[in-house]
């Protein structure tokens, strides 16, 4: 079974998001392209714990940090990435260079001074399931919700 394209979600989640039929495009007309979902925690102090993004008026990343001391604002990438089939195969030239294979944005930071890298605003609310702490807080709030 081949999928696709394929969506990364915290850590060293893939999710396999769609497969191969006489309906989709196969990987030579697949759009070229990765996009990272974006958030604005809205404190400049909260932004230290994340990657840290700038973009331009189309939305592409032009400034990645992970975990900056000095943010340039308070947008974060969250960690959900869509990798067309041929972005994805990039991670083999990332990891061969001898980078960092844990920690998910700091492919982001490696690819966007290579490629265009879009990004997707999240609105509403956004829970950080990132530390034991976040992920209880998480638990409460969704727990409060009913069914």
């Amino acid at each position: 079974m081949t999928s696709s394209h394929l969506t990364s979600k915290r850590g060293a989640s893939v999710i396999r998001a769609g497969s191969r039929n006489s309906n989709s495009r196969s990987s030579t007309t697949a759009p070229k392209e990765a996009t990272v979902a974006v958030y604005d925690v809205g404190d400049i102090e909260a932004i230290k714990k994340y990657g840290n993004i700038a973009i331009d008026a189309d939305g592409i990343i032009t400034h990645f940090e992970e975990k900056p001391q000095k943010p340039r604002g308070t947008l974060a990438a969250i960690a959900l990435y869509y990798y067309s089939p041929e972005v994805l195969s990039l991670l083999t030239t990332y990891l061969a260079a001898g980078n960092n294979p844990d920690q998910p944005g700091r492919f982001v930071q490696w690819l966007y001074t290579r490629r265009p890298v879009k990004t997707f605003q999240i609105k509403g609310k956004w829970l950080d399931i990132g530390s034991k702490e976040t992920l209880e807080q998480a638990n409460q709030i969704l727990g409060s919700f009913k069914c």
